[in-house]
């Protein structure tokens, strides 16, 4: 099955690749950096070296770029793991099953070191990741 999240939003081919590091290279340790793909946030990082390099991401197939990545100059580029404390909806609309559940769990995680600051709103995240991830979970096994 393909993974809408590849789909070029121009040609609708689901390959893409990276296939250039941009002229651009930026002085923000300790910002944040999200990747997209198709103007949609995948992924985040906080970078801790001065000097962050731009990966730009192209269709395989017409050449159209679809989105973008960032790398700290010591650091891989990083993979689709988390948000970090990106909206759920907003980040994850194109999203693969698996991905949506990483994502989901991550998402549970970093909120509840950094954003609950209650015993009433830690219910509140537990209980709607908790159910979000189980529908992932009951979608997921009708689809293998």
């Amino acid at each position: 099955m393909n993974n809408p999240a590849q789909d070029c939003l121009k040609c609708k081919e689901c390959e893409f690749i990276l296939v250039k590091e941009s002229d651009y290279i930026g002085d923000w340790s300790g910002m944040w950096f999200y990747s997209t793909l198709n103007n949609h946030i995948v992924g985040s990082e906080r970078v801790a070296e001065d000097n962050c390099v731009v990966k730009l991401i192209y269709c395989s197939q017409c050449g159209e770029q679809i989105g973008h990545q960032y790398k700290a100059c010591t650091q891989k580029l990083w993979e689709l793991e988390g948000l970090f404390g990106i909206r759920y909806d907003k980040a994850v609309g194109k999203a693969t099953i698996s991905e949506k559940i990483v994502i989901l769990r991550n998402l549970y995680a970093t909120t509840r070191e950094t954003f609950i600051n209650s015993e009433e709103q830690l219910s509140k995240y537990e209980n709607t990741i908790e159910k979000m991830i189980k529908i992932c979970q009951v979608i997921s096994k009708r689809l293998e």
